[in-house]
C-alpha cells in the first residue's frame, strides 16, 4: 500500500492548493451545494482586535452520515458515486480547503433517517493533532439536516485577505451562473444574501 505524510493532505491538497482564501471558501460552498443544500451561510466573525476569530460555513444539505464519513470522507480522492447529482466536486479533495483558512476545523453534521432520532456526527480536523481527526457520533432529537464547519486559528494574512466585501464580490462572480440557473439556491454572507442583480446588466427570456 502507498503511504504518505500528513503534510501532503494539509499543505499540498489544502493550504497551498488555493491561491486565495476566498477560493477556499468557495470550494466549501461547492461541497454544500453538492450535498443538496438550498442555502449556504458563510460567517466571518471578528475578535476585539479586528482579526478573524472564526470562519463558518453552514448549509441545509443532506449532512455527513457515519457511513459517509467512514466510506467517503476519510478516503482521499474518492470519486462521486454513479447516482451522484454533484455539480461541482469531481476529485474528492475539496474538504481540505479548510487548511487554507485555519489550522483547526470543527464539523457538526446532522443526517435524517426514518426515525424521530437524527444522527449527529461531530469531528475535528486539527493540523497540530497527532491523529488529525477526532470523531464522535450521537443521536439527537429531530433537527434539520445539514453541516456546519467552523474554522479556527486563522492566520493574520488570511484575516487581512478575507474581508466581507471582497468575499461577497468573489463568491458572486464565481457562482453567478449557478445562482441564475438555480433560483432556489442562495448564498448568504454575514446575514445578507448575494444578489445576482448586482452583476446582471440585462437579461432576456427565450
Amino acid at each position: 500500500s502507498w503511504t504518505y505524510e500528513s503534510h501532503l493532505r494539509q499543505e499540498q491538497l489544502g493550504e497551498h492548493k488555493y491561491a486565495k482564501a476566498s477560493t477556499a471558501v468557495a470550494e466549501l460552498v461547492c461541497n454544500s451545494f453538492d450535498a443538496g443544500a438550498r442555502q449556504v451561510n458563510v460567517t466571518l466573525s471578528k475578535n476585539q482586535l479586528g482579526g478573524l476569530e472564526f470562519v463558518r460555513v453552514q448549509d441545509n444539505g443532506r449532512g455527513i452520515s457515519p457511513t459517509d464519513f467512514k466510506d467517503r470522507f476519510i478516503r482521499v480522492g474518492v470519486r462521486p458515486g454513479s447516482t451522484s447529482t454533484r455539480k461541482f466536486g469531481r476529485f474528492g479533495l475539496g474538504r481540505f480547503a479548510v487548511y487554507r483558512l485555519g489550522t483547526r476545523s470543527e464539523w457538526d453534521s446532522i443526517t435524517l433517517d426514518q426515525t424521530p432520532q437524527q444522527t449527529h456526527t461531530h469531528f475535528v480536523l486539527d493540523r497540530e493533532s497527532k491523529d488529525d481527526v477526532e470523531l464522535r457520533f450521537k443521536h439527537v432529537a429531530s433537527s434539520p439536516a445539514g453541516t456546519t464547519i467552523t474554522i479556527y486559528n486563522i492566520p493574520e494574512a488570511v484575516s487581512v485577505e478575507l474581508n466581507e466585501t471582497r468575499l461577497r464580490d468573489e463568491l458572486l462572480t464565481s457562482f453567478i451562473s449557478f445562482l441564475l440557473t438555480n433560483p432556489d439556491k442562495t448564498i448568504v454572507v454575514n446575514g445578507q444574501a448575494l444578489n445576482t442583480a448586482d452583476l446582471v446588466e440585462a437579461s432576456e427570456t427565450e
